[in-house]
């Protein structure tokens, strides 16, 4: 007798998975070169006296700068206190100040401070005035 070798059925086939290709990116553009229609600084001479403008000598009418530099602990620490406390900069450095001189009082006299007097302060106001105006005429000419 001769054996018959039977095979078992044939299983039925897993469904292959599906492949999505990956999205091809269009490559991107090379960035274009930066044109600046201004001439650079550095390439031009300087202008003359009378075409600078002065204003940086002359005070604001209103507020001034206050500058100083801090480690960025304290910067950082400064302006998320001012957050917290639903305060601007300005107004969380005032507190502060006004609390350290009610804490620590000095004993000596507050210097005085000259403000303009107001015939000063239109004479500013004045000058500004030409100097815009004077500023004006060069740029129409060029």
């Amino acid at each position: 007798m001769s054996r018959l070798k039977i095979a078992p059925p044939p299983m039925p086939a897993e469904p292959a998975p599906e492949v999505v290709p990956e999205p091809v990116e269009a490559p991107s553009p090379a960035p274009a070169p930066k044109v600046d229609a201004r001439p650079s600084r550095l390439s031009a001479a300087p202008p003359k006296l009378a075409q600078a403008p002065i204003n940086l000598h002359l005070p604001s009418e209103g507020f001034v700068d206050l500058n100083f530099k801090v480690e960025p602990e304290l910067r950082q620490r400064f302006k998320l206190e001012a957050v917290r406390r639903g305060m601007s900069n300005k107004e969380l450095l005032e507190a502060c100040f006004t609390v350290y001189l009610e804490t620590f009082p000095s004993d000596e006299p507050m210097p005085t401070i000259k403000r303009p007097t107001a015939e000063t302060l239109a004479r500013r106001r004045e000058k500004r005035l030409e100097r815009e105006k004077r500023l004006e005429r060069i740029r129409s000419r060029q």
